[in-house]
């Protein structure tokens, strides 16, 4: 009877500590790789305690967008922002450039499937988009366009930041 008694016990709890270790390895399949140097940064991926992160997934890794009155560099990373955010795909994206007094600034874009959130290193609120749409402004002291990339909100705000500058200079370079 005692034998009985014992086996109905330890079954059930060889087979949940069975399981416990299953999902552990489950868990630990999951962590996100160490990234060498040189390759894209992701901005996704399980946390440290094993808990969905609250980043939802993205597309691919991405390469940051840097931006400067000299050079722009991945370009094509914002424009296949651009489509992700068209299709309602979730996103994201860093673009980094500096002020005018050559302190770093740095966007990081997340598309959640319908808008688009901001956040950046010089203030700590969230700011919510709808689109990111790209104007041409002439200007007469550089006596050429600049052409622009504005996160926009549809909601009659006439809410808007400036993601990326091209300038004249560059622009004719870039077409």
């Amino acid at each position: 009877m005692m034998k009985r008694l014992l086996f109905l016990f330890v079954l059930p709890a060889m087979l949940l500590a069975g399981c416990s270790v299953a999902g552990a390895e489950e868990n630990l399949a999951l962590e996100p790789k160490s990234q060498s140097e040189g390759e894209p940064t992701s901005f996704s991926g399980q946390s440290v305690f094993h808990k969905p992160s609250v980043n939802p997934p993205v597309v691919r890794a991405r390469n940051a967008v840097y931006w400067s009155i000299k050079e722009v560099r991945n370009l094509s990373e914002l424009e296949g922002f651009m489509e992700s955010v068209n299709k309602g795909i979730k996103d994201r994206l860093r673009i980094e450039t500096s002020s005018k007094e050559g302190d770093p600034v740095v966007l990081d874009l997340h598309c959640d499937g319908e808008r688009i959130i901001i956040t950046s290193n010089m203030n700590s609120g969230e700011r919510w988009y709808d689109k990111i749409v790209v104007s041409e402004r002439h200007d007469q002291h550089y006596q050429g366009k600049f052409i622009e990339y504005w996160a926009v909100s549809d909601h009659g705000n006439d809410k808007k930041e400036l993601l990326l500058q091209i300038h004249p200079d560059l622009a004719e370079m870039s077409q």
